[in-house]
């Protein structure tokens, strides 16, 4: 032909017929004419009558790349899928046909190579390569703590930021996962590069209640204990009043205000000051039990407590779980068992109200065989 593809592509002359259809022979000589010019030509042998040779000019044309819109990006995020070579276009811009390849090279990147049919002139392949680029995480300052305090409101999605610290649109959900546990989850807008959502969780925590192990009834004018800022069960705070005044008789609030971010409650305790001329409704209230079958200090029990008609008790363990509780005077007493099993040796804490806004509150170790 008068056109080839490549330089590859020329004729030797060693392949060239060495006999006309005449039956006449010759060699073939080339002649590199420049500009991708090149003439061959026939000499023929002597001796062969009036027969001249012949002659025909080869030029090297260019490749033409195929070419193909909206190809794949060169980069991906690790949350996209990988373009299948099956939804690749299998015809160019140019209208020449062939078939896509991929080819996995490591460390996430792949080429996808375009192959031309046969016989389409000079046209040529092309490839593409793809890498994955690892997600990006959005991150946020100030959201909400892991855990809140029961008596805390839950964040709502409409308070929360809809746009990152890197810029990055989005929406925020929530999910009740049962168990006081919510999820808060951010969803990337579309089209926002790789960057991908984030998500945290919040616990309500149950409410706890602070308790002390100390007198609330005092004699007047006497000395009295100095009120603990820390609780037995660990909690921190404040009382107001931060001092217990026996110079009055009769009873008087004490409210201990826990610190903030313990997620406990405050609490009032009534201190009474009486006169201790009159022992007629003195109370002993026991500290220890030993719930053995033994017949001796098995039951708790408040002697006195017959003096008080409207007397109530609670009983609980260090983790505030309520474990008994009784009303009236002949339900105040407890047998060291919680649903019907005995308990762990340790301290519990009794609250005593007497009914007539006198709470006593202390402890009980309870010691088991």
């Amino acid at each position: 032909t008068s056109d080839v593809c490549e330089i590859s592509d020329l004729p030797e002359v060693s392949n060239l017929p060495s006999t006309s259809e005449e039956g006449i022979t010759g060699v073939w000589i080339q002649t590199d004419n420049g500009d991708e010019t090149y003439t061959y030509t026939f000499t023929v042998d002597d001796g062969q009558g009036c027969y001249v040779g012949t002659s025909f000019m080869v030029t090297v044309v260019d490749s033409v790349e195929v070419s193909f819109n909206d190809l794949p990006t060169a980069d991906i995020c690790a949350i996209a899928d990988l373009p299948e070579v099956s939804n690749l276009p299998n015809t160019s811009e140019e209208g020449i046909t062939g078939v896509w390849t991929q080819t996995d090279n490591g460390d996430d990147t792949y080429t996808y190579t375009f192959m031309v049919d046969a016989g389409q002139g000079c046209y040529v392949g092309i490839s593409f390569i793809v890498e994955i680029i690892e997600n990006i995480e959005v991150t946020f300052v100030d959201l909400p703590t892991s855990d809140i305090c029961a008596f805390e409101e839950l964040p709502t999605i409409d308070s929360l930021p809809n746009t990152s610290e890197e810029g990055i649109t989005g929406v925020w959900t929530q999910t009740d996962n049962g168990d006081e546990t919510y999820t808060y989850t951010f969803m990337v807008d579309a089209d926002q590069g790789c960057y991908v959502g984030t998500s945290f969780t919040v616990m309500l925590s149950g409410n706890i209640l602070p308790i002390f192990n100390f007198e609330t009834v005092y004699c007047q004018s006497s000395m009295p204990n100095a009120l603990h800022v820390v609780s037995e069960n660990g909690i921190s705070g404040n009382w107001v009043p931060g001092v217990i005044n026996t110079t009055f008789l009769g009873s008087r609030v004490y409210t201990f205000i826990p610190d903030p971010g313990q997620c406990a409650i405050s609490h009032d305790i009534v201190i009474e000051v009486i006169s201790c001329e009159n022992t007629d409704n003195e109370l002993f209230i026991p500290n220890v039990i030993t719930p053995n079958n033994d017949g001796l200090n098995d039951v708790w029990y408040v002697e006195g407590i017959e003096n008080y008609p409207q007397a109530s008790v609670q009983i609980f363990n260090r983790y505030n779980k309520l474990l008994y509780q009784g009303q009236g005077p002949e339900n105040c007493n407890w047998n060291g068992t919680y649903l019907g099993n005995p308990i762990p040796s340790g301290d519990y804490w009794y609250v005593l109200d007497l009914g007539n806004s006198d709470v006593r509150m202390g402890h009980i170790t309870v010691k088991n065989p």
